[in-house]
């Protein structure tokens, strides 16, 4: 667990994520603060693109006017670099351009799909450890 992961290291954040996943741990990332009233701070970046780009990012919150599921945006000069791209036109858009935003959606679909196959793997050893149960009780 990180509090006040924004003002950590990146290069920490990815030793300690690559860590928990070598040891099949998580890693919790704190930030009391909302990340992108601090753009300045070390990894305010990267908590942004991870919980833009991973489908299993949170945000937990009290405050109801929060859109808990959308991150807030920040001024366009301060989104990551493929986030201002996929703004262009396409047609002002490099090959590079294009291809890094087209590689980008394809890890994205990716990331999706494996978390949703885990997600219902998940849901149905639960529904079969329900009714090992059930069994197990009823005799």
């Amino acid at each position: 667990m990180i509090d006040a992961a924004a003002n950590a290291d990146p290069e920490v954040i990815a030793d300690l994520a690559e860590h928990a996943h070598t040891r099949r741990a998580r890693l919790w990332l704190l930030d009391v603060d909302q990340p992108h009233s601090r753009p300045n701070t070390p990894s305010a970046p990267l908590l942004h693109l991870l919980h833009t780009d991973l489908p299993w990012s949170l945000t937990l919150t009290t405050a109801q006017s929060v859109n808990a599921s959308r991150p807030i945006r920040q001024a366009p000069d301060l989104e990551p670099v493929l986030d201002q791209a996929s703004a262009l036109e396409p047609s002002l858009r490099t090959p590079d351009i294009t291809n890094a935003l087209q590689r980008r959606e394809r890890i994205r679909i990716e990331h999706r799909t494996a978390h949703d196959i885990r997600v219902r793997l998940g849901r149905l050893a639960d529904a079969a450890d329900t009714v090992g149960q059930d069994r197990s009780t009823a005799r």
